[in-house]
Parts: structure tokens; C-alpha cells; sequence
């Protein structure tokens, strides 16, 4: 993924758009979900065993595999890398991007 495909990304799940662009690009979203089932049915409720996927919102409710509990987060913590990578190297450069709209899955993790 380009920089200019992250921000657009960005933007869409800024509006809420996650479980379309993943649903687009043939990402099963609900996947961790039977995953964790199998977890839950093999070893009881065990951390490591993320909450289900929320249909509207395309994430889980974290837990001890973030950012790799489900695909909505996975997805989403590669575009906020390719996003933060790029424009980091570019501020060192003295670009600025005042007003950007971060989102990070992760509280405080955006600058």
C-alpha cells in the first residue's frame, strides 16, 4: 500500500467505511471471530481469545492480541503505519500536515 492509498483509506474509515473497504478487497471481516471461537471451545475463555466483531463498526473489542485480534484492526493499524512512516520521514524533510485526521485503533497512539 502507497502512501496516497492509506490516506484515502483513512479518510473512508473516518466515515465509518471500514467493513466496506475490507468487505472490497475480499477480506473475510469476521474471521477472528471463528478463530476465537475455536480458542474459546478448546481452551474456555482464555485472553488471548479477542471479543467478537462488532457488524457495524468492522473491530473487536481488543484484547491481549491486539493489534492482531481481527482483520478491522489488523487493516487499520497498517494504514495509521504507512500513514505515520511516510509523513515522519517527510516532517524531517520540513513538510507539515497540519490537520490531518489521525485514527488509530490503539488510544493515544496518534501524534
Amino acid at each position: 500500500m502507497n502512501y496516497d492509498e492509506a490516506v484515502e483509506f483513512q479518510r473512508r474509515m473516518n466515515s465509518g467505511e471500514l467493513v466496506q473497504i475490507l468487505t472490497d478487497r475480499g477480506v473475510d471481516v469476521f474471521k477472528s471471530d471463528r478463530r476465537n471461537a475455536r480458542l474459546r471451545a478448546e481452551y474456555g475463555d482464555t485472553p488471548y481469545a479477542a471479543p467478537d466483531v462488532d457488524p457495524a463498526t468492522g473491530l473487536c473489542g481488543g484484547g491481549d492480541a491486539w493489534p492482531l485480534c481481527c482483520e478491522g484492526h489488523r487493516f487499520s493499524e497498517w494504514v495509521f503505519d504507512v500513514i505515520c512512516t511516510y509523513q515522519m520521514r517527510a516532517e524531517d524533510k520540513g513538510e507539515t500536515f497540519d490537520g490531518f485526521d489521525w485514527y488509530s485503533t490503539k488510544a493515544g497512539c496518534a501524534r
